[in-house]
């Protein structure tokens, strides 16, 4: 009967004072965190039965090489007014503080770490011989509860160019393999998503992104950059005017093209001249036999150039060419002396910019007749296809009169006028 009564003893006084021990008891908890590779994850340092504390030592171990502690965040309020100091080291981080009032803290987040994963798993534990809770009394019986952190595996990312691009066409074909990390993996291209997922179709030459996403929500950013193929590069050349206009009266222009190594065109280029014909030819000759209905401020033709390369890469080059029409000045005097001054009949054209030979006709019509008479009527130089070369050799000083006819594509006019030389250095 003792016996019993001994053992009832004890279950009474385990029902009603044990629990109070146990709510007198401060738990200290840390949860277990899954972490990306290199990535970072933060968990709150968790306090229960905080009650009357006034000073506090918390040491957190773990494995340095498997995780990295980079920072601390979100002291809570109620430890501002004291001494709160969190130092982080290589495998640990040591929580104090102390103040002159005490704090009771019920249940709450006493303290944020944030961690960076390196590889593996590492107990997050607390070392207990070295952490307390104090109040006036002494310190307080504490319970501290260990948590994991694990490393998930790192993603890896093997791209591979199917189909490679010409510039500006943006047809690119790439391949993305991925592994490591929890498989299965997500792709988005440029931040959107493919039709073939771990296949993108037509990506442009240049500076790219994918971003692979694994089933754990780890991800892996990649920056690469598609070089393409070299395009074709020519430079276009225009003969037939030295300031690359089309002359009304004129209006054919020789078109060719210069390769700029390593290009190599394969076959005859497509031109386009602006003005609804078009040639497949390596060097056309063009009339420009609408020239005189173009109408506005500066009239002018876009004539378009375009050429594959050995990649089969095109180009299209563009050059505008003005329309203009040629506006004739006539010398009334020439000095032949060789003096390189005045020394040739210049047919100028007043619409070219600069001077001297820069300015005078040459392609401008498609020819010019000359005849040039002395005082008596008598013929003393006569052409059919006038360059502005003549320098009077061997016709003495005087007064003489010219007929210039101007042929051109669309009509023809005659000038005439009165011709001073002087300094030939022959008398009549």
């Amino acid at each position: 009967m003792q016996k019993f009564l001994t053992i009832i003893s004890i279950v009474l006084l385990f029902l009603f004072v044990a629990p109070t021990q146990s709510n007198a008891q401060v738990v200290t908890e840390i949860d277990s965190i899954s972490v990306c590779y290199h990535a970072f994850k933060s968990v709150p340092v968790v306090v229960q039965n905080m009650t009357a504390v006034d000073s506090l030592r918390l040491n957190l171990t773990f494995e340095g090489d498997k995780v990295e502690c980079a920072e601390y965040f979100g002291a809570h309020e109620a430890l501002a007014a004291g001494n709160f100091v969190t130092t982080i080291y290589d495998d640990s981080v040591v929580i104090t503080w102390s103040a002159k009032t005490s704090v009771t803290l019920p249940n709450d987040t006493l303290v944020s770490l944030r961690f960076k994963g390196l590889a593996g798993t590492s107990i997050l534990g607390w070392n207990i011989s070295s952490s307390f809770y104090h109040t006036s009394t002494g310190n307080l019986p504490a319970v501290f509860v260990d948590g994991k952190a694990v490393v998930n595996p790192k993603i890896n990312l093997v791209l591979t160019e199917l189909t490679p691009t010409c510039p500006k066409t943006c047809d690119a074909n790439f391949q993305a393999e991925a592994s490591g990390g929890t498989p299965p993996y997500k792709y988005l291209w440029n931040g959107k998503p493919s039709q073939y997922d771990f296949i993108k179709k037509y990506l442009c030459a240049g500076k790219n992104h994918i971003r692979v996403t694994d089933k754990t929500g780890c991800i892996f950013d990649s920056a690469y950059t598609i070089n393409g193929l070299p395009g074709a590069k020519v430079k276009m050349i225009v003969e037939g005017n030295q300031d690359t206009t089309i002359y009304v009266e004129n209006p054919v222009l020789a078109f060719s093209f210069e390769e700029v190594p390593p290009t190599h065109v394969i076959e005859p280029p497509l031109w386009d001249f602006g003005d609804g014909d078009t040639a497949r030819s390596f060097h056309p000759v063009h009339i420009f036999d609408k020239a005189n209905t173009v109408t506005g401020t500066n009239p002018s033709y876009t004539v378009k150039l375009h050429v594959y390369n050995e990649n089969g890469c095109d180009s299209i080059i563009e050059k505008i060419i003005p329309i203009r029409v040629a506006k004739l000045k006539i010398p009334g005097v020439i000095t032949p002396n060789a003096d390189s001054k005045n020394d040739v009949f210049l047919i100028l054209n007043e619409n070219k910019t600069g001077s001297g030979e820069d300015i005078k006709i040459t392609n401008e019509y498609q020819h010019m007749e000359l005849v040039i008479f002395d005082r008596w009527g008598r013929k003393v130089y006569e052409t059919q296809d006038y360059k502005s070369d003549w320098i009077a050799e061997g016709v003495p000083d005087g007064s003489y009169y010219y007929i210039l006819k101007t042929v051109g594509f669309y009509t023809t006019e005659t000038h005439k006028g009165s011709l001073t030389i002087l300094g030939s250095g022959i008398t009549q």
